[in-house]
């Protein structure tokens, strides 16, 4: 960082171009925040979602040269984008939405990893009655539980025609794991108890065999933030407490978080809301 405030690239002031929209978020998982943007678009850019990845440290970053997120192996081409990162359809993996121009919300699904997403596919997102989601012109988007159900609702700060308006769309649906996965997994039969919880949670699975299993702890945008964990286990039931910390101990913020359970038969994700 620059006396001014400026965010430096290898010692040089970032330059962006017109309406950008910054969003920070660990985008290759190495444990330091990296800077997403969004560019207007509107005088010859093609590339207007950007990651620069982070090769300084987490308390005093340096940013090397952005590289394009792209779709099916083309940067994303909207205009007066704000890209943020939530793991919205609780795959335990990280998505990418993005507003543009037009007041619509794009969608595109991470069919990679957290440490190196990948995106083949965009959706415009929708109401339950098949509307288009339409914040009107250049809307800044996040996502929060607004009615404390669990999931994640929509908060569209609206441009417009200067009206300045604030919607909030309610997620009414559960996008996260599919039914039929959910049928392929139920063998391991993961609970999670109290739901919401304040100060613990149980956290009780069964496996059919001896194997190595893995539970991680996910923030609302896909980030692991705990471990609890991590090794080769008997056949039979188990179980464990987590605490609502990370894996430095410190308590973790209130909200949505998603509990990854991985043997070497099959993967479980489920959702556990956090309220002290």
């Amino acid at each position: 960082m620059t006396n001014s405030g400026h965010i430096q690239s290898i010692g040089t002031d970032i330059h962006v171009d017109y309406n950008s929209t910054p969003f920070i978020n660990d985008w290759n998982e190495d444990g330091k925040k990296d800077l997403l943007t969004g560019q207007t678009g509107e005088y010859g850019g093609t590339d207007n979602v950007r990651v620069y990845l982070n090769i300084g440290t987490d308390s005093a970053p340096v940013f090397g040269n952005y590289t394009a997120i792209t779709c099916a192996g083309n940067p994303i081409n909207l205009q007066r984008t704000c890209p943020v990162v939530y793991d919205l359809d609780q795959d335990g993996l990280k998505d990418l939405l993005t507003s543009e121009i037009n007041g619509y919300v794009w969608f595109y699904h991470n069919s990679g990893t957290n440490a190196a997403p990948v995106f083949n596919s965009s959706q415009q997102l929708s109401t339950q009655g098949g509307y288009i989601v339409d914040g009107l012109a250049e809307g800044h988007i996040t996502f929060n539980d607004w009615d404390q159900d669990g999931d994640l609702d929509l908060i569209f700060g609206e441009y417009g025609s200067y009206n300045g308006y604030i919607r909030v769309y309610l997620n009414l649906t559960n996008p996260g794991v599919t039914e039929e996965r959910s049928q392929s997994i139920t063998q391991h039969q993961l609970s999670i108890n109290p739901n919401p919880m304040t100060n613990y949670a149980l956290i009780q699975y069964t496996l059919n065999k001896n194997s190595l299993v893995k539970v991680e702890i996910l923030s609302s945008d896909g980030r692991l933030v705990a471990s609890p964990i991590n090794q080769q286990q008997e056949k039979g039931k188990h179980q464990f407490i987590w605490n609502g910390n990370d894996d430095s101990r410190k308590n973790l913020p209130n909200g949505v978080y998603f509990v990854r359970f991985v043997t070497s038969e099959n993967e479980q994700v489920k959702r556990v809301t956090l309220l002290r």
